[in-house]
């Protein structure tokens, strides 16, 4: 039996700074809805992460979500945005090129958007807090950091070095100001995404430790198909709201000297995807009862529908688990499907 000591046993010599609060104090407690800088994408008092490969239209993408947030006009055309001053710290393009980008993407000169050139610049907390104090005196509500790798040193594989590095982003966060930090994905990252892709997989393609991953609020995943001009765009984490479906756009270019962006279309998750041929393969065995497995993946594939033995087989097991189809032995050990719903020996259509 143990032998516990008493409360002021405990307390005795010892000083604590723990402040227990009870579940109803927390339940009493009125909080303000969430507001955004864009709708549903990014959030106020945010730290928000944009990872992708090289040449994967990340800066143009950033550049242009600038120029609406600033504006106060629809980001894609499709997000409404909050207006606000932004602040872009560069560490990759420079004046000559943000100049050109920013001209290419119809930017006035009277906007609320402001940057600085941060080479060799390092995020500590003395730098968060200077830079908060330029924030505070804009009306900056965003800053886009370009890109994560050019503001520290840290092992970016070591999460305790990665935690300390991010702690000066917080340090914003928690004063209002949204980080947007544009960062790459592995070499041996997942490729271009498509519409079976895995926002797990788009999630863990971030380079470098998965303490990045966890310190922020909202991370996207850029990526581009076969050098094309069109980019998919997947939310893969957000402690906010649901996350969005993947949605593709694309980068037009106008002339020489002019371009904007242009919203495609929303695009499946793989969940969306999975039910999509999961009801293909029911109408299959609907208009082909009696097939075994491999004679109706033969149908599905002559059918184009896009379906592999492995995702067929937990497909088939779902359909019986719904009980709208059922199977019975055939040659072989072989099992032979037939919907519910359709006539077999006898059985009347319901």
């Amino acid at each position: 039996m143990h032998n516990y000591m008493d409360v002021d046993e405990c307390n005795d010599g010892i000083n604590t700074n723990i402040n227990l609060k009870s579940l109803d104090e927390l339940l009493a407690k009125d909080f303000p809805p969430t507001e955004w800088i864009v709708d549903g994408l990014i959030p106020e008092q945010a730290i928000v992460l944009l990872s992708a490969h090289p040449a994967s239209f990340k800066t143009w993408l950033a550049l242009d979500l600038s120029l609406k947030v600033a504006t106060g006009e629809k980001f894609l055309n499709r997000f409404n945005t909050n207006k606000t001053g932004v602040l872009i710290m560069d560490a990759e393009s420079g004046d000559r090129q943000l100049q050109k980008h920013f001209k290419i993407l119809g930017a006035s000169s009277d906007l609320s958007i402001y940057y600085q050139i941060c080479n060799r610049k390092r995020v500590d907390k003395k730098f968060a807090t200077d830079l908060l104090v330029k924030c505070l005196e804009k009306n900056i509500k965003l800053v886009i950091f370009d890109s994560l790798t050019r503001f520290h040193d840290a092992n970016e594989n070591d999460s305790r070095e990665m935690s300390g590095v991010f702690e000066s982003f917080t340090t914003l966060k928690n004063h209002g100001v949204t980080c947007l930090i544009i960062c790459h994905s592995r070499k041996n990252g997942v490729g271009d995404l498509n519409r079976q892709s895995n926002c797990r997989s788009q999630a863990e393609s971030i380079r470098g430790s998965s303490d990045i991953l966890a310190a922020c609020d909202v991370h996207f995943s850029i990526n581009r198909k076969d050098n094309s001009n069109v980019i998919t765009i997947t939310q893969t984490k957000s402690r906010f709201d649901v996350e969005i479906n993947p949605f593709a756009i694309r980068f037009i270019k106008d002339s020489s000297v002019s371009s904007h962006w242009e919203f495609l279309e929303t695009l499946d998750t793989k969940e969306d995807e999975f039910e999509r041929t999961k009801g293909q393969v029911y109408e299959s065995i609907v208009k082909n009862p009696g097939l075994n497995q491999k004679e109706l993946f033969s149908v599905i594939k002559e059918s184009g529908i896009r379906c592999g033995e492995k995702a067929l087989t937990t497909i088939l097991r779902d359909l019986a688990f719904d009980e709208v189809v059922y199977s019975k032995p055939g040659n072989k050990r072989a099992k032979l499907y037939y919907a519910v719903d359709s006539l077999e020996e006898g059985k009347t259509a319901k």
